[in-house]
């Protein structure tokens, strides 16, 4: 009898939400806008921009004049968004290692914006190699070519 009572409270607990069970709740929402990226600075100051939504629609803002900037709206296919859905789940901003201060005055410097998070960095930090698919997304982007994508 002891024993169906433990197996018992046993199965109570991992029924129970936090107790046994993973939790299984996507950090990337499902509707609202889903990814960020910015990339800003240089010699000749440039800034470009990407917002993409759940849905897959996005927008490139891109230019010299933060008060002027150029845009161009795009749509990923449902492969891309679901690719770009895995990446951002593969890398969490939260888990990536510390990029430290920016450096230097003439850098672009990067930032990434998903997951309730913010990680930014420029020219002179250490490589970090969990956004190297993330950068390679972004550099298949349908935007104008002359706008370097990643970072």
């Amino acid at each position: 009898m002891k024993l169906v009572c433990l197996l018992g409270a046993f199965a109570v607990a991992i029924a129970m939400p936090g107790c046994g069970e993973e939790d299984t709740e996507p950090s990337i929402p499902s509707e609202g806008t889903i990814f960020e990226y910015s990339r800003a600075g240089g010699l000749a100051f440039s800034i470009y921009e990407v917002a993409i939504d759940a849905d897959g629609t996005g927008i490139a803002r891109f230019g010299g004049d933060p008060e002027n900037l150029d845009e161009r709206e795009f749509a990923l296919t449902d492969e891309e968004l679901n690719e770009l859905r895995s990446i951002l789940e593969d890398a969490p901003l939260s888990e990536l290692p510390d990029p430290g201060e920016t450096v230097c005055s003439d850098c672009f410097e990067y930032s990434y914006a998903y997951g309730g998070d913010e990680y930014t960095l420029d020219d002179a930090s250490d490589p970090v190699p969990e956004l190297d698919d993330l950068r390679a997304f972004l550099s298949e982007l349908p935007l104008p070519e002359d706008q370097p994508n990643g970072g």
